[in-house]
């Protein structure tokens, strides 16, 4: 089996800032929609600059990709551990 590297919040290379606008970002983005929230009020609700946003993102678009990014690895990492070890798929949901 073939373990790719993904990235995750739990990251120790990741700043407190950078995993506070991102976990802010997915807690408005559920609650009021992409599109209704603004890079500011994301800033805002994180205790973050807009430069500290601009510092990693180029836009919201760019944010949403990387928050997808984060979540279909974690998907990705939890499904290859499913299937490893010798017991079957079944086997390990019984």
């Amino acid at each position: 089996m073939i373990v790719k590297h993904t990235r995750t919040l739990l990251d120790p290379n990741m700043s407190s800032k950078h995993k506070d606008l991102i976990l802010m970002a997915v807690k408005l983005f559920h609650r009021y929609g992409f599109s209704k929230v603004s890079v500011e009020e994301i800033c805002r609700e994180a205790r973050v600059s807009k430069v500290t946003f601009y510092r990693y993102y180029k836009s919201k678009d760019e944010l949403i990709v990387s928050i997808l990014t984060l979540l279909f690895d974690d998907i990705t990492r939890r499904v290859w551990a499913l299937l490893e070890g010798d017991k079957s798929l079944k086997q390990k949901f019984d």
